[in-house]
């Protein structure tokens, strides 16, 4: 008797996508929440720092979370080839 409801293979099936799921969430929400906060606050920020006639930083803001993003894209790597098992 068979207990994991499927043909022989099919739970090997499961893992593999739940992994791809995870691995898809893990990436997803992350760039979801900069985008929300980062994105979301930029027009505020450029007006806040534009009443204080520092509106010259703001470019600067950008520049360093464009390299953190560069820097954090190059960490990750390469992982089309990797197993996922492990």
């Amino acid at each position: 008797m068979r207990t994991h409801g499927g043909p022989p293979g099919a739970r090997a099936d499961r893992q593999h996508h739940s992994d791809t799921e995870v691995r898809a969430a893990g990436l997803g929400l992350p760039y979801a929440l900069s985008v929300a906060v980062f994105g979301g606050t930029a027009p505020f920020a450029i007006e806040w720092l534009n009443s204080r006639e520092m509106a010259g930083v703001f470019p600067w803001y950008v520049a360093a979370l464009c390299a953190i993003t560069l820097v954090s894209a190059l960490a990750l790597g390469e992982g089309r080839h990797r197993n996922c098992a492990t």
